[in-house]
């Protein structure tokens, strides 16, 4: 028979075991609310991030777009039209006069940051958006320079001496800030052993040597220097795959091509000063010596011997990449993408049409 005390000590155990699981269910709530709000929080600052990139990424198409768009001036008067002085311009002239407009777009914001900075009160929102464009037309293309048909580079006999030179020499430049050895052995040894093109630069990672890249396959403007004071090449800097061409152009050198070449940052004052005097057209060595001995402070024969076949000799970017980073509290979403820029049957006061090509999330 059970006593009044038993009872007690039983209702007084059941309390306490609904207690500890009271205790126990408001401690699971609260700790998987704990990581449940920063989580969220960091969730939906990653998309607006994302967003910020991909918008950045449109501003850079928007910019390639216009970039040689020539305001329409005003039409003369009838006595203007009639005089024998009155001339109209010639397609040549009108391309020089885009070429220029082009140049003056885009040689100041070339290979470095565009910052826009985004608050909530003006734009509903607290950001930051970086681009940083780069032309493909100033990167060595691979593809066009080895026919891997003959598994040999292109041209003569006594051109592919020359050319083999002049890579061999950029090599042995890389190798002072890669410090890899016999990279150019190497991708001659890749490149005979394939028969078809390459199909993305980072296949480039599979030879041994160029492993060395594995830090640094996309450029980045802000990349400090080493403790030696070398500065960092970046593997997608040095080469492209997307243009037409087996010759770069000396206007739209990309960072680690300059710095490959031992080549400082253009002078922004003496490139303002060419651009004005510049058709659209280059004449080795004298365009160099007129045109780029004053940007880059060093003449023609500094430059590595049998370059002339790897420099261009008109003026026509076609390809680009840009780096977008789109930047909410803590998060930064990166996109590297390949932008293709067409001028075919427009006129001068069109803006270009421009088309992504590929995207890379870095």
């Amino acid at each position: 028979m059970k006593t009044a005390e038993t009872s007690h000590g039983f209702i007084l155990i059941t309390t306490l075991l609904v207690i500890s699981l009271a205790v126990v269910m408001i401690s699971v709530l609260i700790n998987r609310s704990t990581v449940f709000f920063p989580l969220t929080q960091t969730v939906i600052e990653r998309e607006k991030a994302k967003e910020l990139a991909y918008g950045g990424l449109q501003f850079a198409l928007s910019q390639l777009a216009h970039a040689d768009v020539i305001q329409e001036k005003k039409e003369p008067s009838p006595d203007q039209k009639d005089s024998k002085d009155s001339k109209p311009d010639t397609q040549q002239q009108a391309g020089a006069a885009q070429a220029q407009q082009f140049l003056k777009t885009l040689v100041p914001v070339l290979n470095t940051w565009q910052t826009i900075k985004l608050n909530a009160q003006h734009d509903n929102i607290d950001g930051e958006i970086k681009i940083c464009i780069m032309s493909e037309d100033g990167k060595i293309n691979i593809n066009e320079l080895y026919d891997f048909k003959k598994h040999s580079f292109i041209g003569s006999s006594k051109e592919q001496t020359e050319l083999k030179k002049t890579l061999a020499e950029l090599f042995t430049a890389m190798k002072k800030t890669s410090g890899s050895q016999d990279l150019f052995e190497a991708l001659e040894a890749f490149l005979k052993k394939r028969d078809d093109k390459i199909r993305d630069v980072t296949e480039l990672l599979a030879i041994k040597p160029f492993a060395t890249f594995k830090n640094n396959i996309f450029y980045s403007p802000d990349a400090p220097q080493s403790s030696k004071g070398e500065k960092p090449v970046y593997l997608t800097d040095i080469f492209t795959l997307w243009t037409h061409k087996k010759t770069i152009d000396p206007w739209l050198f990309s960072y680690s091509i300059r710095t490959l070449l031992e080549l400082p940052t253009p002078d922004k004052t003496a490139a303002s000063e060419a651009i004005k005097s510049f058709k659209g057209s280059y004449s080795w060595p004298t365009s160099w010596n007129s045109l780029f001995s004053k940007i880059y402070k060093k003449d023609f024969n500094s430059l590595p011997k049998g370059i002339t076949p790897l420099l261009n000799t008109t003026f026509g970017p076609e390809t680009f990449s840009v780096l977008s980073y789109g930047t909410v509290g803590q998060i930064t979403h990166r996109i590297f993408a390949i932008l293709e820029r067409d001028t075919t049957d427009r006129e001068s006061k069109d803006p270009a049409t421009v088309q992504i090509k590929k995207l890379y999330w870095i």
